[in-house]
């Protein structure tokens, strides 16, 4: 079973956790307890690789805005907008 999953995650918000909303994601989907423990690890090892990367780059943690714009479009790939999803998959 492999579950592929894409959302937004602020790095500076004291309030997100990788358990709880594991948990919440697991119980929203129906999924089995011990994925609870793999979604969350996953999740952490992202926001760890995030981090270290803007760390490396010196940046802040202060609220500021992230202005390095290579980087900045591997952090945050372009959004496909909801009417050309929905074409591609009438098409397909």
């Amino acid at each position: 079973l492999e579950l592929t999953d894409q959302f937004e995650w602020d790095l500076a918000c004291k309030r997100n956790h990788p358990e709880r909303f594991a948990e919440r994601l697991c119980h929203d989907l129906r999924l089995p307890p011990e994925f609870v423990t793999a979604i969350a690890h996953a999740i952490r090892e992202q926001l760890h690789m995030y981090a270290k990367s803007l760390l490396l780059l010196d940046h802040r943690f202060d609220g500021a805005p992230f202005d390095h714009e290579e980087l900045a479009a591997c952090f945050l790939p372009p959004l496909v907008p909801c009417a050309t999803a929905v074409r591609s998959l009438e098409q397909s």
